[in-house]
């Protein structure tokens, strides 16, 4: 840092005049401006150096500029520069002029002072709101009490240093005058700031229950306290007392108010008298609490309940599958779960019964797979039984399926099929000259077979077909592995035959269903084709 002394000059040049302005609360910053005079050097530059003196330069900041207006240059400070701190602030000024003369103004110490903060009770706690914080080497506290009982309540809190400090109503008691007195320990030393005081009445909430649809109810809960953190309404059926009893959750809509809706679909559509209480977290008596009964509401008649939707979706017939879907209506009874009998009609003693709950509100899908009923190609019976929540059911006659397996293409090219299998016993080239006569011998080390095969005018591709050569170049220690296609039900869920898996040198389906593109596999894939 600069020495805070002039330079002698042979012609007595003067300074120029520094100053600050107060520091302004609203934006919590302050200017410094260096003034040309009447008999000083044009102004180039000025470094502002500011620091708090609690813990010596360690929060030093410099400010400086080179713009230079009507002689003046100023620099602006921000409070948020050093965490918005209290302390005293030491402002040193270098005026920079025409000539490269430096001059050098210590300012008199601004002193920050601590702010009472604002109280209030926001979300169950008092909220205790400041702008400005503690100087670094100080801590704000504040100690906080109710009126009941004196001080037996009395407790002491740090400041967060955040701006809002939270202070949990639970560690009071009681409803009335709390009050909140801030301090500042410094120095070992306690210095008073201010002290302040709230009034937290016990209040009452309003209510509203309105009809929105033939089926659905709102609970409007209005003047909800602060103190109060969540609204939760108990709603039941007067029908078999409480046995459809559900507790709703009410959302915050806005300031001290909340909203539940109720649905009669999870009610079972009983018609009548419904019950609705209307309960609260208290954040000051530390309890789930009730705060209010109600009349209820009474529900005359639904209209005629409706079978669900039942049917069938995503059929793809080479592979075998399909879905069946069970949605609710608005008006249908509650369904719990969806059991779907599947019948060979070539063999009827070939049977499966798949059971499925719901799997989202209203909603059941259930996959079936042919295949695992008769892997050769068949037709199919469906019959969907559904089963409402009072275990009653339907049974719905859907349309029959079909499972018509694609046949292997015919090869284009034969010059190969007669030709002895000369590929090693046991090796993965072996089974698939096995299975797959159309392709040649001599095409090299598995993982080469793609590129050796297209040289040769076989087509290649991307896409996994039954009775395609599926080839992994980078699998097989290097030597890369070559399967048979038996089986696709997408890009990423194949069957193979082949040899040399996990050690078994002999022809056989090892791994079921898999995704050939995992890493694990060597990632990478290409398939062969015969057509």
């Amino acid at each position: 840092m600069a020495f805070l002394t002039n330079s002698a000059m042979a012609d007595q040049q003067s300074d120029a005049l520094v100053t600050k302005t107060p520091f302004d609360e609203v934006s919590k910053s302050f200017e410094v401006m260096s003034q040309k005079t009447k008999d000083c050097k044009d102004i180039t530059r000025i470094d502002v150096a500011v620091w708090s003196e609690e813990d010596g330069q360690d929060d030093l900041k410099w400010y400086n500029t080179t713009d230079v207006i009507n002689g003046q240059a100023k620099v602006k400070v921000n409070l948020a520069d050093y965490g918005n701190r209290a302390g005293s602030y030491i402002t040193h000024v270098y005026t920079t002029y025409s000539d490269g003369r430096v001059s050098g103004t210590a300012l008199e110490s601004l002193k920050i002072s601590p702010k009472a903060p604002q109280v209030s009770v926001k979300n169950g706690a008092l909220q205790l709101s400041t702008d400005i914080n503690a100087p670094s080497n100080g801590t704000i506290k504040y100690a906080v009490w109710s009126e009941e009982n004196d001080q037996d309540d009395l407790r002491w809190y740090d400041d967060s240093g955040k701006g809002i400090t939270r202070i949990d109503l639970n560690n009071h008691k009681g409803y009335g005058r709390y009050f909140v007195h801030t301090y500042l320990a410094q120095d070992g030393k306690l210095t008073a700031i201010n002290g302040q005081d709230i009034i937290i009445d016990k209040q009452d909430i309003s209510y509203q229950i309105v009809q929105t649809s033939d089926k659905t109810y709102d609970v409007l809960i209005n003047d909800v306290p602060e103190y109060i953190t969540s609204i939760t309404v108990p709603v039941w059926s007067t029908v078999n007392n409480q046995d459809d009893l559900k507790w709703y959750k009410a959302t915050k809509v806005g300031d001290n108010s909340y909203k539940a809706t109720i649905q009669l679909s999870n009610h079972g559509f009983d018609t009548g008298t419904y019950g609705v209480h209307i309960y609260g977290d208290n954040s000051i008596t530390n309890s789930f609490e009730a705060l209010s009964g109600t009349p209820g509401f009474h529900v005359d008649q639904i209209s005629g309940l409706e079978n669900p939707d039942v049917g069938i979706s995503n059929v793809n017939t080479a592979n075998g599958s399909f879905k069946v879907n069970v949605t609710e209506k608005a008006m249908s009874k509650r369904v719990s779960k969806l059991k779907v009998q599947v019948t060979s009609k070539s063999n009827p003693q070939k049977t499966k019964t798949y059971e499925a709950g719901t799997s989202s509100y209203g909603k059941i899908s259930q996959s079936i797979d042919l295949k695992s009923i008769n892997n050769q190609a068949d037709t199919f019976s469906v019959v969907a039984t559904v089963i409402y929540s009072d275990n009653s059911t339907a049974t719905f006659n859907l349309s029959d399926q079909n499972y018509k397996p694609s046949a292997t293409p015919s090869p284009r090219i034969t010059t190969y099929i007669n030709e002895t299998n000369t590929y090693p016993v046991g090796q993965c080239t072996w089974a698939v000259k096995s299975l797959a006569p159309w392709i040649p011998n001599w095409l090299g080390n598995a993982g080469g077979w793609a590129v050796n095969a297209r040289a040769k005018g076989f087509r290649v591709g991307t896409t996994p077909r039954v009775g395609s050569i599926v080839v992994w170049p980078h699998d097989g220690n290097g030597y890369g592995h070559v399967a048979y296609v038996t089986d696709v039900s997408s890009n990423t869920r194949i069957q193979v035959k082949e040899s040399n898996y996990a050690g078994k040198q002999y022809i056989g389906n090892f791994r079921g269903w898999f995704n050939p593109l995992d890493s694990f596999w060597g990632g990478d894939v290409s398939y062969i084709y015969p057509d």
